[in-house]
C-alpha cells in the first residue's frame, strides 16, 4: 500500500497521494503525475472536485517515454514534464499537457552539456537554470509559441 503523505484541497475536497507524485492545481482540477525516483513512469491522472469525489482518478493518456528523475512544472492551463532518466539516456524533452485539450504534445529538445539543472516558473514563464560547470548559471526560457528554447 502506499503511504500517502502529501495533500491538496480543491473545492473542499481533500485529495492525497503518494509522497513521490507531483500534483499541480489548474483551475480546480487535480493533475497528479507519477514522480517515483525507484521506478520508470509515465502515469498521470485527473481528479476534478467534487465530480470524482466518489470515482476516484481518472487516467490521462501518458506521455511518450516512461522515465524517473523529471521535473514537472504547471504555467497557466499547460502542464510541462521535463528531461528525466530512464537507466540508460538522460532526456532532454519536453512534454506538454494541455489541460483545457486533454492532450500531450511533444516540444522542443533543450541543448544540455550536463545533467545538472533547475527549472523555475518566474512571470508565468518556464525556465532551465544550468547548475554544471560546462553552462554554470546560463538560463534557457522556452517561448510556448515558437516552441523554442530561447537563451536569456
Amino acid at each position: 500500500m502506499d503511504s500517502f503523505k502529501n495533500t491538496i484541497i480543491s473545492n473542499g475536497i481533500l485529495a492525497t497521494f503518494s509522497k513521490s507524485d507531483r500534483a499541480h492545481l489548474i483551475n480546480n482540477k487535480i493533475y497528479i503525475f507519477d514522480s517515483d525516483r525507484e521506478k520508470q513512469s509515465n502515469q498521470s491522472y485527473m481528479i476534478n472536485p467534487p465530480e470524482d469525489e466518489k470515482t476516484g482518478r481518472v487516467e490521462l493518456e501518458p506521455f511518450n517515454i516512461p522515465r524517473k528523475y523529471h521535473t514537472i512544472e504547471s504555467v497557466s492551463d499547460k502542464i510541462y514534464v521535463i528531461g528525466g532518466y530512464d537507466g540508460i539516456v538522460n532526456y532532454n524533452d519536453i512534454y506538454i499537457y494541455n489541460t483545457q485539450m486533454n492532450i500531450w504534445t511533444n516540444g522542443k529538445d533543450f541543448q544540455n552539456n550536463n545533467k545538472s539543472y533547475s527549472v523555475v516558473i518566474l512571470n508565468d514563464e518556464l525556465y532551465i537554470i544550468f547548475e554544471d560547470t560546462i553552462d554554470n548559471g546560463k538560463k534557457l526560457r522556452y517561448d510556448n509559441g515558437l516552441n523554442e528554447w530561447l537563451f536569456s
